[in-house]
């Protein structure tokens, strides 16, 4: 955890704030600060009393312009209701790129993910493997690493499942699951008013 390594005296850049920009494609536009990291986890958690440890790769960022209107808890997917055989459909949000849909694979799916600041490799185990329903269209494309994957529950209403974060040479993503990011933090998750509608449509 971050809040870990800030407490060692000699990870000083553990220490430094690390400030979140909001995303733009323009090379001539400065990008505008909306954040700072309070905490983050790369590699692979184990749960307590468990004996897997899950992949994941997620940091939560404290909110330079904090949301002040109407939330509520929503439910995280049901592990007993999901399929891998090719059934069970998950939709990827992304305000950027749009929505795309696939199917899950995988409840443990391992992938080599290649440091960007260092000559070394990040194993990531245990996280769910996704494969896009269009052939045509790619379910997660370079660039969309954090996306939210979502899932169809009860009266069609999406019910988080993950984050998106690599993709396999072979096409398949990898998405670290959102109940074992819940669960190493201790935090909940909530809708927000303005959100955009979590009922699905009909996948193309």
């Amino acid at each position: 955890m971050l809040s870990e390594y800030k407490q060692k005296t000699h990870c000083m850049m553990a220490k430094e704030p690390q400030v979140v920009v909001k995303y733009t494609d323009s090379k001539f536009t400065t990008p505008e600060p909306v954040g700072e990291v309070v905490e983050a986890f790369c590699g692979n958690y184990k749960p307590p009393g468990s004996d897997r440890a899950f992949g994941m790769d997620a940091a939560f960022v404290k909110s330079f312009n904090p949301y002040m209107g109407e939330i509520w808890p929503i439910s995280t997917a049901d592990d007993s209701t999901l399929t891998f055989d090719g059934t069970t459909v998950v939709i990827k949000r992304n305000k950027l790129t749009g929505n795309t849909y696939g199917v899950l694979t995988s409840d443990n799916f391992f992938i080599k993910v290649r440091s960007p600041f260092q000559h070394t490799h990040y194993l990531f185990k245990n996280c769910f493997g996704v494969r896009s329903i269009n052939k045509d269209k790619p379910f997660f494309s370079k660039g969309e690493s954090g996306s939210a994957v979502y899932v169809k529950g009860k009266n069609n209403i999406l019910m988080p499942l993950g984050i998106a974060f690599a993709c396999h040479p072979d096409g398949a993503t990898c998405v670290c699951r959102i109940d074992k990011i819940i669960q190493a933090f201790n935090v909940s998750i909530y809708q927000v008013e303005d959100e955009e509608d979590m009922e699905t449509e009909e996948y193309s």
